[in-house]
This record gives C-alpha cells, structure tokens and sequence, in this order.
C-alpha cells in the first residue's frame, strides 16, 4: 500500500503530466496529493484521472483563490473529509484494513502564516489522538540546520515551532531514504517534504518506509509512503541483552557452562564453538527468567497494588510491609531491566543512567525498525513490493557480486607498480601476534553499549 505526495510546480504542461503518469503506474499508490498544481481542478480533464484509476476527492478551502492542494485516491477507495483548510486536507480511510488518518500539507512560507498549520494540527490531534494518523507533505520549513545545505542559516523560531508542533502532536520524523534534500535551485540544498506519523501508526504496519523518488518537471522530489502488515516470518537472531547481567544468576550461569564445556582445536575455534553453544543456553534461560520484559513489568506493578491495596483495606501489618518491600523491589528491578532491553535496542548512548523515559526509548526502537525495513526496492523502471520478490533480487544481487570471475587473471602488475614501503622488520612487528595484556587492554576497554558482532555478543558480555 503506497501513498504519494509531490510537489509538482504545475499540472498544465505535458512534461510533467507525462511524469505523474510514470509515477502512479510505476507504484500504484491508494493515495495521491498533488501542490502548487497552478491550475484548477476543472483544467485537467476526468479522463486523465480515469486512466489512473484515481478520482479526485478534495481540494483545501483557499477561498476565493483556486486550491493549490489536491487530495486523489483510488477508484475504489471510500475516503471521509475529516478537516480542510488553506494549508491542509485531513482525511480518514481504511488502508489494508487499518482504519487510519491522513493529513497531506502545503504549509505557507512564512512563520506567522504556517502559525494557523501548527494550530489545525493540535485540534486534529486532539481529536485523532488514539488513530494512526500519517502527515506528508511540504512544510516549507526544516527541523534543523542540517536539513538544509547552502545560503542562509534557517530561522531558528521556524524550527523551534516546528519541533515544538510535532511535539504537541506526538508526530515522530520518518526517515526519509534516498535523497535527503529534496527541493534544490541548484544554489541552496533543503529538506522540505517529509513524513511524519503518530506512535499508532508505527505500531499499525509490520514493514513501512518513506522514499524520495526520481525528481523530473519540478524543483521537488516525489515522497512516498509504503506500508504493509505482512510479517516478517525470519527468526529473530541473537543479541545479547544488557539486562542479562542485572541477574544475580547470569554471571554463574556462563561461568559453570563455560567450565563445563569441552572443545577441541585452535584457540579461535574453541572460543567461536563455546559462543555459539552459550547462545543456546541463553535463549532458554531468557525465555525461563525474563520472558516478555513488558509483561513482567506490568506483573510487578500489579503485585505492588495489590499489597499496598491490602495494607490500605485490611489494615498494617510486619508481614505485609515485608511484602510491600520485596514486591517493590521486584518492580523496581523489572523498571531497570526493561529500561537496559530497550536502551540497548534503540542505541541511544547519551541518556544518563538513572534517567528512565520508557515512551521515548520505545519511539526509538520504533524508528530504527523503520530505519531497517525493506518496502520497496527498484530494479531498472521495475518496483519491486513483495518480500519474495526483494530476496530473490538480494540474492542474486550479492552472488554476482562476490562470485569470482574466472576471466581476470593475475599479472602481478600490482606488485611491479606500487613500491615496497613497509620495510621487513615494520613487517615483522605488524603481523606479530598481540600479547595477552594488549588482547585484555582491547576487550576491556570496548564500549558495553556498542553494536555486537556477527555472533550477537556486544562489548558488555565480554
């Protein structure tokens, strides 16, 4: 499912109908919003839409002025206008059977007037708070100077009022793949269309991205939207979890099975095989011990009621305060544990430990999932949308890729070229083996919160 918005600077010439054509038929997109199209609506014909299969469904209220923002779907889809004002059209639909809304902008180019946009979209987050709700479009403003690339520094108000809106509005910034600015005068570089959407709407969709796609007839790029419920069915692989080691058995657990466990070879080989085995015993002993770390946080917490409930009805006692106390505890170790799961899924590393912003971690993690997803993928002037399609590509990408051509032959052209600038005792001393203190230095002095290695195993298990 594709929603595509794009800026496209004038729908009366041919050059850039011709490309609207190429661009639907090529994603086959639910949706379609259409700015500064600088003609009315009346001026393209239906048969133009009809061959589409889009229909035009609402155009923002500008009064006297022709509308500048226009709202298409697909023939067969049932919109409802939900709001429509001179800088926004907010609609609600089902989307693969996600009932969720839409809100496609064209916000004014200066401070005062994009004002009124903030304020429109307060009162439809106040009113869509608990929906999936989707905002893309062109903001004419950035959230940062590093959106935008030559001229002028942006206005710091303009961003700060715009950080502050997606704020109030709980909208998180989508990550945009492709080209990161996408309008440019060939002077000034500037990221003004982009994707925002709620924490509904990041949790409604298995596999979702935002792209800006090939800019043709206009000074904007193309974004698009494409979102899809079809899980992915790989299973997870390993990562080791620093909440492991908040355990007063974990340290016990891999010392004994480490001791226990007999291999034979070379020391590399010993270490990799004993890796490989603890990953099996500490799937089991997570899937015995923590289980869903959510889960068991909201276990204690409703432990924790229903003591201190007790207390309050039925009246103090030692017993019941030694049980309030432990049942604190375990609630206040089950808080700490899932604060480390969900620091060391989202990688934010500036956070100081103490500070405990579940919500803010959870976005996170929400945002790097997107980070990593797949939706799409284009091949030549073909898109390819479905998982089966994408791994087959990447397959077949990568064994080309890495497979040796038998053709090319060594000349030693190489060796007769370049001169020999290491001399054979810098040799000597480079491809010597580490000592046993430096190996200790290196693994100690590795960063716990660091990404793991290819065996899942990070820094803070080492």
């Amino acid at each position: 499912m594709n929603v595509l918005y794009w800026n496209a600077c004038g729908l009366a010439n041919a050059d850039t109908q011709r490309a609207l054509k190429k661009l639907v038929r090529e994603n086959n997109p639910l949706v379609v919003c259409l700015s500064e199209p600088f003609v009315s609506p009346d001026a393209i014909p239906f048969s133009f839409w009809r061959t589409l299969n889009l229909h035009m469904f609402a155009t923002n209220n500008r009064g006297e002025q022709d509308p500048n923002l226009w709202f298409l779907c697909h023939v067969d889809l049932k919109p409802i206008l939900l709001s429509s004002t001179d800088q926004q059209i907010t609609v609600s639909c089902s989307l693969d059977g996600v009932q969720c809304c839409i809100t496609a902008v064209y916000a004014k180019t200066t401070i005062r007037g994009r004002r009124q946009l903030w304020h429109d979209l307060n009162i439809i987050h106040s009113s869509q708070a608990h929906n999936p709700w989707l905002v893309l479009g062109d903001f004419n403003c950035v959230l940062g100077a590093h959106e935008k690339r030559g001229g002028n520094i942006p206005s710091a108000t303009a961003c700060r009022e715009f950080q502050q809106m997606c704020t109030a509005c709980e909208l998180l910034n989508i990550d945009t793949k492709g080209l990161f600015f996408t309008w440019s005068n060939r002077r000034t570089d500037i990221r003004l269309d982009r994707a925002l959407g709620n924490a509904e709407w990041f949790d409604a969709w298995n596999n979702f991205e935002c792209r800006s796609l090939t800019k043709a007839s206009s000074d904007h790029c193309p974004i698009m939207v494409s979102c899809s419920r079809i899980p992915h069915l790989v299973r997870p692989l390993f990562r080791f979890q620093n909440m492991w080691l908040q355990h007063p058995d974990f340290l016990h657990l891999v010392r004994e099975f480490w001791e226990n466990s007999t291999y034979h070879g070379c020391p590399m080989f010993i270490l990799s095989a004993k890796l490989r085995a603890l990953k099996v015993v500490l799937r089991q002993w997570n899937a015995s011990h923590f289980g869903d770390i959510n889960n068991r946080v909201h276990l204690a917490k409703v432990e924790l009621d229903g003591i201190q409930q007790d207390i309050s009805s039925l009246g103090p006692s030692e017993e019941r305060y030694r049980q309030e106390d432990k049942a604190h505890a375990d609630y206040q170790l089950a808080l700490s544990m899932q604060d480390s799961f969900l620091r060391s899924k989202s990688r934010v590393r500036w956070l100081v430990d103490g500070d405990r912003n579940t919500s803010f971690l959870h976005n996170m993690v929400k945002i790097r999932k997107v980070h990593r997803s797949m939706a799409t993928i284009k091949v030549g002037s073909q898109v390819l949308q479905s998982h089966d399609q994408i791994a087959s590509h990447v397959v077949q990408h990568f064994s080309s890729l890495f497979t040796k051509d038998e053709s090319i032959t060594n000349t030693g052209l190489v060796e007769r070229v370049i001169p020999a600038l290491v001399t054979e005792e810098e040799n000597l001393m480079l491809a010597a083996s580490p000592s046993i203190e430096e190996i200790r230095g290196a693994v100690m002095g590795m960063d716990g919160f660091s990404a793991p290695g290819p065996d899942g195993f990070g820094g803070s298990f080492f």
